[in-house]
């Protein structure tokens, strides 16, 4: 407990750089040690691209929907998870890290490095930002919820920062991302596939 508290106290710039490198850290180890893990959607879409070159016809509204509700599980999860005093984001953050180290291991072992590129950045820098965003409110959220105990309920800050309009952006973030991921991806994949 008392080194969640400590890294709450760091200021906002040492608690990015910290995320950050967990996330590149927790990416190296997918990367390099194949950790098999439950496939997530990204996952999914790249076994079934890796089986299926016409991927075009997944682009539907109902895959939308399958990507937006996990991302926003995710978010909202880290939005809310400011009773785990960071411990909760740190794991998100590590486990979001190996899935897409894990991801482009998989993927470039069965379908080479460009589609699997083409599969994984055009949504994945946009989705990273908005989960990184949100692990970083989450931290922020959880500050305001200690002091929200140590002043005796009284300090409303906690309550402004869980409905903030940064929360609407995150939002827009990760609605940007999935529909990235189901409408534009599998073209730029379609694409990189017929040119090599």
């Amino acid at each position: 407990m008392k080194i969640f508290r400590r890294f709450l106290q760091l200021s906002e710039l040492q608690q990015t750089y910290i995320l950050l490198l967990c996330l590149l850290g927790a990416l190296l180890i997918g990367l390099f040690c194949g950790i098999k893990s439950s496939a997530s959607v990204s996952n999914t879409l790249v076994l079934q691209a890796s089986r299926d070159a016409n991927i075009i016809e997944q682009a539907t509204f109902v895959t939308f929907q399958k990507i937006a509700v996990n991302n926003l599980l995710c978010a909202g999860l880290l939005l809310t998870s400011f009773f785990s005093f960071g411990l909760i984001p740190i794991l998100i953050i590590a486990y979001n890290g190996i899935m897409i180290g894990y991801t482009l291991k998989l993927g470039c072992n069965q379908i080479g490095v460009l589609p699997t590129l083409a599969l994984v950045l055009p949504h994945g820098v946009v989705e990273m930002t908005a989960i990184l965003f949100a692990a970083f409110l989450g931290m922020r959220i959880s500050i305001a919820f200690i002091e929200f105990l140590q002043s005796d309920m009284e300090n409303k800050r906690f309550f402004s920062m869980l409905f903030s309009t940064q929360n609407i952006l995150l939002l827009g973030l990760i609605l940007i991302a999935a529909l990235i991921e189901s409408f534009i991806t599998p073209y730029i994949y379609d694409y990189v596939l017929h040119s090599i």
